[in-house]
């Protein structure tokens, strides 16, 4: 889940590219960086946005797996039509 670029809104969204490693800003598992991998900046593809990728800053981006389940935030699956 990341903050939709140019909004307030936090969407669902699938890592294209993680920061590039050593950065202290995340990685995608391996030690390499991501094809694409940028310092600092997440690649993300958002739900329903097509095939279209956007860069986002690393402290705009929250891994859901982390939050609490009583905790308020919304999940928002789709964008506003």
């Amino acid at each position: 889940m990341a903050l939709y670029p140019d909004t307030t809104a936090f969407y669902q969204a699938t890592v294209v590219a993680a920061p590039i490693p050593g950065t202290g800003m995340g990685t995608s598992g391996s030690r390499r960086a991501d094809p694409g991998a940028k310092r600092g900046k997440y690649v993300l593809a958002f739900v329903d946005d097509g095939d279209n990728t956007h860069e986002v800053d690393a402290k705009d981006v929250v891994d859901v797996s982390t939050l609490h389940s009583n905790s308020r935030v919304t999940l928002i699956s789709q964008f506003p039509r």
